[in-house]
């Protein structure tokens, strides 16, 4: 059910910088495009917004994901030796073309 809500991955080609230093941990990423990049192609496993096939290019196709900007800090608070409670934020920043 989570995959059709669209709660699932989705499988983008980009960069990502992770920093790891206890108690703090810090991830950014960045995808240019979708998977594919094209909208057009209605056969991938991801959930992205799609490309009409018409060639008409008005307000309800020629639409395309680009520069996505995802981040995520978490801050691990230690209780004791063995247990800790993870404070964390995440984020995701995003352009459709048309």
């Amino acid at each position: 059910m989570p995959y059709y809500m669209g709660l699932e991955d989705d499988y983008d080609a980009g960069i990502k910088a992770i920093y790891s230093r206890a108690p703090r941990d810090a991830q950014f990423a960045f995808f240019k495009n979708d998977e594919y990049a094209s909208g057009s192609r209605t056969m991938r496993f991801s959930f992205d917004v799609l490309h009409g096939d018409s060639g008409n290019c008005d307000l309800t196709e020629c639409n395309e994901e680009i520069n996505q900007f995802n981040t995520r800090v978490a801050y691990d608070w230690r209780h004791d030796e063995n247990d800790y409670t993870r404070l964390g934020l995440s984020g995701e920043w995003g352009q459709l073309y048309n």
